[in-house]
């Protein structure tokens, strides 16, 4: 068998693990060799032929003058993917490993999560799937997510648990709202709905302290308070706290409009009569000032005997 190859340290890399040679100056050697006579003297059948399909690969992915960047991450990445599906694991985890460092980091990490999270590295090597798992989360990958809410639920990291499978179902994971609607029907986790946020802000506003205040209603509707929302509006309405700004004011009454809060129909129909914050829409106003008439409201149904009166 004569061996004609030559490329760089991320190839040396993958046979230091591919062909369990004795060193890394030994890897390092083999990969910038030109060639060997005899070298199936050497090399077990299994890494001859991890090493034939490591040339197969490196030929189709190289540029230039080596395996370098991306084109080594893809490589190093399939190497891993054969190996898991022989069997070595542990070495399909190595290769993944390298892979991550030369760029495959959203399949690669996701990979090495998944590999420990499924107990073929052993059961005590199981908690090595989190720090992989976030960084796919990181990626954006709801599976991942998931999985790390799956990983807290288990080690009874309820709070932990209940802010993976919210990130994971706010991006459509339906395992995840599952999940997290168990958790909160069973009891294991209280969600923060903003309660504690929005009476510390009514206090401040008492005390007279706007500032403080808008920023206790704006943690609040962040986490779905809807009086606060309509608050966070009024306020950046009137500049109470905040310097004023219409547009702002428009978002945060449609979000609590849109959650039933009766006042912020109204401002929202208000605003789009007037085009105040939003481009006026004087049938988009009155469709909301209807809703909040209908729902009990003084100032909406005046509004609308105003309207029409004025046709």
């Amino acid at each position: 068998m004569m061996i004609h190859h030559r490329t760089g340290k991320a190839a040396a890399l993958a046979l230091a693990v591919l062909l369990a040679l004795p060193s890394w100056a030994a890897a390092q050697s083999f990969a910038k060799a030109d060639s060997w006579e005899g070298a199936e003297r050497w090399l077990t059948p299994d890494q001859q032929a991890r090493y034939e399909l490591y040339l197969g690969e490196t030929e189709a992915a190289k540029t230039g003058g080596g395996m370098t960047g991306q084109g080594a991450g893809d490589v190093l990445y399939r190497l891993a993917l054969s190996a898991y599906a022989d069997g070595e694991y542990a070495l399909a985890a190595a290769v993944a490993e390298q892979a991550v460092r030369n760029g495959k980091v959203k399949e690669g990490t996701k990979f090495l999560g998944t590999l420990y999270f499924s107990d073929r590295l052993g059961r005590e090597n199981r908690s090595n799937a989190i720090p992989w798992f976030i960084r796919s989360a990181g990626q954006g990958d709801a599976d991942s997510m998931h999985a790390l809410g799956s990983l807290y639920h288990m080690a009874l990291g309820l709070d932990e648990a209940a802010k993976w499978y919210g990130k994971a179902a706010a991006l459509g994971h339906a395992e995840s709202k599952k999940a997290l609607e168990a958790m909160i029907a069973d009891g294991s986790y209280k969600p923060d709905t903003g309660e504690r946020d929005f009476d510390n802000a009514e206090m401040d506003r008492k005390l007279g302290s706007m500032p403080k205040a808008f920023a206790g209603y704006l943690r609040a509707a962040q986490k779905g308070h809807v009086q606060a929302m309509y608050n966070v509006g009024f306020m950046y309405e009137e500049g109470h706290g905040i310097e004023a700004r219409p547009v702002d004011a428009v978002l945060w009454y449609n979000r609590a409009a849109g959650r039933g809060h009766v006042k912020a129909m109204t401002k929202l129909g208000l605003a789009y009569v007037g085009g105040g914050g939003v481009g006026k829409d004087v049938a988009e106003g009155r469709k909301w000032l209807q809703r909040a008439a209908a729902a009990g409201d003084p100032q909406a149904a005046m509004s609308l005997a105003v309207m029409e009166g004025g046709q």
